[in-house]
């Protein structure tokens, strides 16, 4: 499950309140807990927005950036506002739900906590992932922005469908229901409608990145056959990840199985683009000088990284071996961001002085006779078979745009993503009366 499936998840939540507060009873439990219910759902909102949008700083940017930047600023503040104003209902005790539109504001609250704790595993408290340094660079940025609001304007929708229906209660909801219920339609008449108008109007035309942003993957969870390229890719991901939040880590297993992989899984995809075989070679001679490597024994994680990376290479040399022609990108997506873990790794394991390479020296027996001896020298950065494994592998984590240090992190990062940053098919549209937006400016 993904960050942009639990939000469509909470859009088709919130798009249920209207309906199935038709025809229920107007009680103070039950405004009580829906209020409950929905403070959470902003709560979670200014969450997402907190982590996402940073403060508009203009460095010298274009002016329109500058004013896109700052409408995002303008969402995360009136989010974090509504969220506070919300709070109000927490303060008070809220029963367990007992209607349907109760439960729906409760499993919305749920669907965007989850979603949080997705983007939480990648930038909290700081990017340890590649997914996480594309995001701090802005990669995806604005369109999960743009989806934040359209979830937002179905909370709006949300409360206005509360308003109406407190609306049908003729008598007083007393001196507790009644701020609950004064929250609820300050919402509506405040400016965040306004505000999510305004970013609902700006226009992007790059992919929605971060909508197939999956959790950090652990490296040791249960269940790890592969038996598909899916589940190759997977396993690669977990692997490249875990690489990246440990380089210390890496070993020359490591290097052999993952060059050896990356070799595997070109070749696979050579048989449907030709373009790749400039990558194949690439991937050829990085495989031939890290299997001439020596090094230290992993521990722990290292050895269930290893395990995962020979599954994959299993699974990859077999579907070669019975020349199927199959769809891979699920494992060449993975492939340059696993490079890019390889050469940070190979740097660290030098200094450690966790790697070796061949070495040779004459020695001369008692008779006269000189013989060759092989042994194992500690590696060095500038040995020629460090300098040429550093070279291939640079190469294949390349991206095309790395004239631009932080487009080229983003294209890296969530290459081969090119979702439009349109909802998915089914999800509820925001449908608010046109007299909500303006009102409040």
């Amino acid at each position: 499950m993904t960050y942009g499936y639990w939000l469509t998840r909470a859009r088709v939540h919130l798009g249920e309140v209207e309906e199935q507060l038709a025809g229920t009873a107007v009680t103070l439990p039950e405004l009580l807990s829906a209020a409950s219910n929905r403070s959470a759902v902003y709560r979670q909102l200014a969450r997402h927005a907190e982590m996402l949008i940073d403060p508009p700083v203009h460095r010298g940017r274009p002016r329109y950036v500058f004013e896109q930047r700052y409408r995002l600023a303008a969402l995360r503040h009136h989010l974090r506002t509504v969220a506070n104003d919300a709070g109000v209902s927490d303060r008070l005790a809220a029963p367990t739900p007992t209607t349907d539109a109760v439960r729906s504001l409760a499993a919305a609250a749920d669907c965007l906590g989850v979603a949080g704790d997705i983007l939480a595993s990648h930038i909290e408290p700081f990017p340890h992932t590649p997914e996480g340094v594309a995001i701090r660079a802005g990669g995806g940025v604005v369109p999960a922005s743009i989806e934040l609001a359209r979830v937002a304007f179905d909370a709006i929708a949300a409360d206005l469908a509360l308003t109406e229906w407190l609306e049908v209660r003729t008598d007083s909801l007393g001196a507790i229901g009644e701020p609950v219920a004064a929250a609820i339609r300050r919402t509506t008449t405040g400016r965040l409608p306004a505000v999510l108008g305004d970013v609902l109007t700006i226009v992007h035309k790059g992919p929605s990145l971060l909508h197939d942003l999956p959790a950090v993957p652990a490296i040791n969870r249960p269940g790890t056959a592969v038996s598909t390229a899916r589940e190759a890719g997977a396993a690669v991901l977990a692997v490249r990840t875990w690489l990246h939040q440990h380089p210390q880590e890496l070993r020359a297993v490591h290097l052999r199985l993952g060059t050896q992989l990356g070799l595997a899984a070109t070749l696979l995809a050579c048989r449907s683009d030709t373009d790749l075989e400039p990558a194949a070679r690439r991937w050829r001679k990085a495989a031939q000088i890290a299997s001439q490597l020596e090094g230290t024994r992993p521990d722990d994680d290292g050895l269930v990284a290893a395990r995962r990376l020979n599954a994959a290479l299993q699974w990859t040399r077999a579907a070669l071996d019975n020349d199927d022609q199959g769809r891979v990108e699920a494992l060449t997506g993975q492939l340059p961001l696993l490079a890019a873990a390889l050469v940070t790794g190979t740097a660290r394991a030098i200094e450690r002085g966790d790697l070796f390479v061949p070495g040779a020296t004459l020695e001369r027996a008692p008779t006269g006779v000189v013989r060759v001896t092989r042994r194992w020298l500690r590696a060095t950065k500038a040995d020629p078979p460090i300098v040429d494994l550093r070279e291939a592998l640079i190469a294949l984590a390349a991206s095309p745009d790395d004239d631009r240090l932080s487009k080229s992190r983003v294209r890296s990062a969530f290459r081969g993503r090119s979702r439009p940053t349109n909802p998915p098919p089914g999800a509820p549209q925001p449908s608010l009366p046109p007299d909500i937006h303006h009102r409040g400016r």
